[in-house]
């Protein structure tokens, strides 16, 4: 993208709109941001963390975001706040604040197919080939891109944004403001079989709903699964991320955070505010609660009673996981050590 695409701003400006303090010229001018190795005299860039310090020393950024007790390592143009991170974001929306547009389709495109029984809100924006089902309601100002698909009395609030080929079987409903990337399935029948006589495997299907509150947002090809009979249930704000894979009859509770290939089997209840990382595996049946953080790659074999940091397989308080770490990467030495102490008690009981 270039630069002539951007909002330019002079460094006093931004300081005013960012509510910061500006150290340096005023007058210097801003159109592009970027990270601190790559930004350029024109760019605006942050000091998350001091990690980073010795970078702030070789960036090219015309301005850096710093928190106010952070080190002037060099002579360079700097915006103070006690929230870089934020503020920086506050300065990639003004400066992007013309490159919202990413699509060049507008209204209700002719190739689209809706059911003469469905009910579409003010200022929806169809796509090329999407297809509404019989008896779906969609909410004003929500925009649904191309191939995507809403299925029989499925229900979508107001100002959503469903992406390309995006499934939200039957039933279906979501709250207001819900944003699903694309390729993500809502509602598909659940992974639930009955086992014969004979070993065959005879498939149990699922009547129930998937119900999404306000304000979730889910990721490129996650899978949300409906409940046998009553509804899975994701709560207000919480965000999943791409290729999460939730179970039937699963409920998680506002603002939670769960990161990529993450798996919560079926009938699991999640608290609030629980925050999972990437590849973690949650067993079924199971209650986590409030304020919950799982490491990556752990396995949840069993409920979590209390809010704190764990990870492991099977997981256990994070402390005491990290000892168990410790102790299983210097196993070999330990081994070492017992065959050397059976040795020696060898010797001392045979009299050498």
């Amino acid at each position: 993208m270039s630069h002539s695409e951007k909002k330019s701003f002079e460094l006093q400006e931004l300081a005013k709109l960012t509510n910061t303090k500006l150290e340096g010229d005023p007058r210097h001018r801003i159109v592009g941001v970027a990270d601190l190795s790559h930004a350029s005299s024109d760019e605006a860039s942050f000091l998350g963390h001091p990690r980073y310090e010795k970078k702030v020393k070789d960036s090219r950024a015309g301005v850096i975001i710093i928190r106010p007790d952070a080190p002037r390592i060099t002579a360079h143009n700097f915006l103070l706040t006690d929230d870089p991170y934020g503020t920086f974001q506050k300065v990639v929306e003004l400066v992007y604040a013309d490159q919202v547009e990413t699509t060049g389709f507008e209204g209700i495109h002719p190739t689209a197919v809706i059911h003469p029984t469905a009910k579409v809100g003010e200022d929806v924006a169809i796509g090329p080939h999407v297809v509404i089902d019989k008896g779906a309601r969609i909410g004003k100002g929500t925009e649904i891109r191309s191939g995507a698909m809403i299925g029989l009395e499925a229900v979508i609030g107001e100002d959503c944004m469903i992406h390309s080929h995006v499934v939200i079987k039957e039933r279906c409903t979501l709250g207001d403001r819900v944003l699903i990337q694309p390729g993500t399935i809502i509602g598909v029948c659940g992974y639930g079989f009955k086992q014969d006589q004979q070993g065959r495997h005879q498939k149990l299907h699922h009547y129930g709903i998937v119900e999404i509150h306000d304000d979730v947002e889910i990721g490129p090809n996650a899978m949300i699964a409906r409940a046998r009979f009553h509804k899975t249930v994701i709560g207000e704000g919480t965000k999943i991320d791409g290729l999460v894979e939730i179970g039937h009859n699963v409920q998680i509770g506002k603002h939670c955070i769960i990161v990529g290939q993450s798996v919560v089997a079926g009938s699991t209840k999640l608290g609030d505010y629980i925050m999972i990382g990437s590849n973690v595996a949650i067993d079924g049946h199971l209650d986590i609660a409030s304020g919950a953080m799982i490491r990556a790659f752990s396995g949840v074999t069993k409920s979590i009673k209390g809010p704190g940091a764990y990870g492991g397989f099977p997981t256990q308080g994070l402390a005491q996981n990290n000892r168990m770490d410790v102790l299983l990467r210097n196993i070999g030495k330990h081994v070492e050590r017992i065959k050397e102490l059976e040795k020696r008690v060898l010797e001392l009981e045979s009299g050498k």
